[in-house]
């Protein structure tokens, strides 16, 4: 074949044997130049001279170099594996033995998989059945990492090691083992700990956790893993709609090999169904200034008559024995809403201490608390007996979204659905956008929307039990 392509752990070699090494190596560079946005231009992931690109943007390659009619030949450098032997598991919930089966077919890619589909389990499935190889799991934050490793503790004896600062001071490396990013690094913006490099150096396999959150210290620490056969990311809402963010993802851990959508993991009992509810607000005008805090907060946080509405939907919720949470971005809209619900709580972390937060999650989850407000605090990592949400903050993320709908996603022992309230706002283009963004996420997630297009006909099916 004219044109080789070898993978590595990290890179694909470029090898041309029958065409103009330039012509090819241009061909490639157009192929993965990323356009330029509104922030400036972008290097791109290819450049002549240098034959090589990152291992996981092979495929795509592959297949637009066909389109350019050039012929390819795809190999992979061989990887001698430690001898450990797959191991039968007998844990885990419907469907994750087929993501693992999905995984098993290759050596790196992305899963796209709901929320609350147990991710964590998938992982450690995996682990044992592709041959217990040394791996390295990254988690996004330290609190994540605790409750990863006590759901693994749950189901196997095998140690599970952890290099997080924050959760233990002694780095504990083991053939499987859990990791903070930062924790491998000599404070901000510092390089690679000596001592941690013989335990990278070591590492077969590397699974990313939420992977949209991977940082800016993904590439630096990926190249000291020369021996990694094996590249995973992970997230409910992987790729984030930005070419060059994607792209970088793509290029480290490879295509999107898995997608599970939250309505498929609903219809096997792993999580509740979804019943998403659309209320419009009409405002009356939008501030004239190009300030982005300025206008949020004037058409968001400090707006009367849109609190009082979310004010108004908890309370009617709260009178027919449902518990829930209001999401808001600002502790000071969480405090406007809660002066107009009786016994509603604010949890942020401004407001109060992290033993506060746990009491108040305490009563919640006990039936005491029927209503909290809540910012970021309770966004991940954390699990409510809820009913409802509602999404006050306008914001327009979908892995945020995401994120708060898995805050009640729990199935109920009677099957009913989570309810999702979200503001139609209209009036204000930035806010009509960003709602737009929320209705395709919830879209994607394959859950049914429904528009109500004012309160009484929202209190109404409330009330005859169509919510």
């Amino acid at each position: 074949m004219p044109v080789m392509l070898v993978e590595d752990t990290n890179w694909t070699e470029v090898h041309v044997t029958g065409y103009d090494v330039s012509l090819i190596h241009d061909i490639i560079e157009r192929i993965l130049t990323v356009a330029p946005d509104q922030d400036g231009e972008y290097p791109p992931f290819f450049q002549p001279g240098y034959p090589y690109f990152l291992r996981g943007l092979t495929p795509f390659v592959v297949q637009e170099l066909f389109r350019y009619g050039v012929h390819t030949e795809w190999h992979q450098r061989p990887r001698q594996q430690n001898n450990y032997s797959p191991r039968e598991v007998t844990f885990g919930r419907p469907l994750q033995d087929w993501v693992v089966d999905e995984m098993l077919k290759h050596r790196y890619g992305v899963i796209d998989i709901a929320t609350r589909f147990g991710k964590s389990f998938v992982y450690l499935q995996w682990y044992f059945r592709a041959g217990r190889p040394r791996t390295l799991v990254f988690a996004p934050t330290a609190d994540i990492a605790g409750q990863m490793r006590e759901d693994w503790r749950t189901v196997t004896d095998e140690p599970i090691g952890m290099v997080a600062a924050t959760v233990q001071k002694e780095h504990d490396w083991q053939n499987i083992t859990i990791c903070i990013e930062n924790s491998l690094c000599e404070g901000k913006g510092g390089g690679i700990k000596p001592e941690v490099i013989p335990y990278l150096e070591a590492c077969e396999a590397r699974i990313r956790d939420e992977c949209h959150k991977a940082g800016d210290r993904q590439a630096l620490i990926y190249q000291y893993m020369p021996n990694c056969i094996w590249s995973w990311g992970s997230s409910a809402t992987p790729l984030v709609g930005k070419d060059y963010k994607d792209y970088g993802l793509i290029g480290w851990h490879g295509p999107k090999r898995v997608e599970v959508t939250a309505a498929s993991a609903a219809a096997h009992g792993i999580i509740a169904p979804v019943n998403a509810v659309w209320l419009p607000f009409f405002h009356h005008g939008e501030l004239p200034t190009e300030n982005f805090d300025d206008k949020y907060k004037s058409s968001i946080v400090q707006n009367r008559e849109r609190n009082l509405m979310i004010a108004w939907l908890a309370r009617q919720l709260s009178e027919t024995g449902k518990q829930g949470l209001i999401f808001v971005n600002y502790a000071e809209q969480g405090q406007r809403i809660a002066n107009d619900i009786p016994g509603c709580y604010v949890v942020a972390s401004k407001l109060i201490s992290q033993k506060e937060a746990d009491h108040i999650k305490k009563l919640f989850n006990a039936g005491e608390v029927q209503v909290v407000c809540c910012t970021k605090k309770w966004r991940e990592g954390v699990t409510f007996q809820c009913d409802f949400a509602i999404n006050a903050e306008a914001m327009q993320a979908d892995h945020v979204t995401v994120q708060k709908l898995g805050r009640g996603l729990i199935p109920k022992q009677d099957g009913r659905p989570f309810i999702w309230i979200d503001i139609d706002d209209y009036g204000v283009k930035m806010l009509r956008r960003w709602a737009d963004k929320r209705r395709d996420c919830l879209e994607n997630e394959g859950w049914a929307q429904t528009t109500f297009m004012d309160d009484r006909a929202f209190s109404t099916a409330l009330r005859s039990g169509q919510l």
